[in-house]
């Protein structure tokens, strides 16, 4: 069974395999598509907090030029 592991995964005898850069954004692609609803609304609640940081440093300067 751990040869026929080996093989699969292409590892010789003590050797570890590491994932390559490709591997790892395909991972965190399959994440967000696997939660697509939660990362909309975490990005919709991020850039509403953007907009209204925005929207509050214009104001204040608003005020401070009457």
């Amino acid at each position: 069974m751990e040869y026929t592991k080996d093989i699969t995964l292409g590892v010789k005898e003590g050797q570890v395999r590491k994932k390559t850069k490709k591997e790892k954004n395909n991972k965190i692609l399959e994440k967000l598509n696997q939660h697509r609803f939660v990362f909309t609304v975490s990005l919709a609640i991020i850039s509403f907090i953007i907009l209204d940081l925005v929207l509050i440093n214009n104001f204040i300067t608003l005020l401070t030029r009457l």
